[in-house]
């Protein structure tokens, strides 16, 4: 791998939003197995701070994903994931609320793996979550 040539992808960035449907919450907890109150029972939630019912905090996570796969379709890379460093659910998401989450490359090492912050706002601007995705450049045989 021509490591000066991945190193250009330092600062490159892509972003996918979407809002958060009931039957995202549904599907993804029957897919998970994740059924907690949390995600399903309004009446429960009502009797917290939150109010309303909050999705998945890995659903949340697999939209940020979405934007690291946009990055990779849009820059042409071939990259496997390597996860996700220190990914922290700071406020509640609702069903409802319309996500942008963005994946920027910071950094690029010599074993040919970048890393790229990644953020999840709502509507209104308010930071709901943030990781660090690494991930690992791969040659593809043509």
């Amino acid at each position: 791998m021509d490591m000066e040539k991945l190193r250009e992808c330092i600062g490159k960035s892509a972003s996918y939003s979407r809002t958060v449907g009931e039957s995202d919450v549904y599907l993804f907890g029957g897919i998970s197995g994740d059924l907690h109150q949390n995600h399903y029972d309004e009446a429960f939630m009502q009797k917290t701070q939150f109010k309303h019912r909050i999705a998945h905090g890995m659903l949340v996570a697999s939209y940020m994903s979405s934007a690291g796969s946009l990055l990779n379709d849009r820059m042409e890379w071939h990259t496997v994931s390597y996860g996700y460093d220190r990914i922290r659910f700071i406020k509640p998401v609702f069903i409802g609320d319309t996500l942008l989450c963005t994946e920027t490359v910071t950094r690029v090492d010599d074993d040919g793996k970048y890393f790229a912050d990644v953020t999840a706002v709502n509507q209104d601007g308010v930071l709901v979550a943030v990781a660090t995705h690494v991930s690992k450049f791969i040659d593809v045989q043509e």
